[in-house]
């Protein structure tokens, strides 16, 4: 009989990194930036609905994301995407 599979944050952490290639924090950014990409890209919702939607905290919060992952500000980012 195979041993229980575990579910603590620990085991999820060994387990995403070697998969994706990043930590859980680095992942959970990452998807988190994916997701504000996605809504930006509806023209009816505006930067703040999307950042919100996507789980940002507050407009720096994106502005630091998107600086980190993209290179670009948000802003920047609408216009490329548009």
């Amino acid at each position: 009989m195979p041993p229980p599979a575990s579910s603590s944050a620990s085991a999820s952490s060994s387990a995403a990194s070697p998969t994706v290639g990043y930590g859980p924090k680095t992942l959970h950014r990452v998807l988190r930036f994916h997701r504000f990409m996605r809504h930006v890209a509806v023209p009816t919702i505006d930067l703040a609905g999307a950042a919100a939607l996507a789980g940002y905290a507050d407009q720096p919060h994106l502005s630091r994301e998107a600086r980190r992952l993209a290179g670009l500000t948000p802003r920047q980012l609408i216009h490329w995407v548009h």
